[in-house]
């Protein structure tokens, strides 16, 4: 009798191998989760940062900060993760002297972000104070 020898898997290593790689996944993806999403972060940072820049602007322009958000940058971040607005404690839309910059995380991947997602926003306030500090 000749014995044919036969190249390839065999059923059972091809199941531990489709294991190890399940395995893999159901940790790397969770942790790629979080990384991305604390990347996004920036996106929120970056548009509130540069909101508090232009109300600095319209400040020395209008002796007064504006709570009108089109003034001052518009009321989406760069790459859409986040809605900025923007609160004074003036009378009218341009005579304030404090102002809190919020941005809040939009429906999709940042909004079930555990820190700084849904009931959470970014905020940063014209004193410089930044919360939740976690989130800068």
């Amino acid at each position: 009798m000749l014995k044919i020898k036969q190249n390839g898997f065999t059923l059972i290593e091809l199941m531990i191998v489709v294991g190890i790689v399940g395995i893999l996944v159901a940790v790397a993806y969770p942790a790629y989760q979080s990384h991305t999403q604390k990347v996004r972060r920036t996106d929120a940072t970056d548009g509130i940062l540069r909101a508090a820049e232009n109300q600095e602007k319209f400040y020395l322009a209008n002796s007064g900060y504006t709570r009108l958000i089109a003034s001052i940058g518009g009321a989406n971040t760069s790459h859409g993760y986040y809605t900025l607005s923007v609160v004074t404690n003036g009378a009218t839309d341009n005579d304030g002297t404090t102002y809190t910059i919020t941005a809040t995380a939009i429906a999709g991947p940042q909004f079930s972000d555990p820190q700084c997602g849904d009931g959470n926003p970014i905020t940063l306030t014209s004193a410089g104070q930044k919360n939740p500090p976690v989130c800068w």
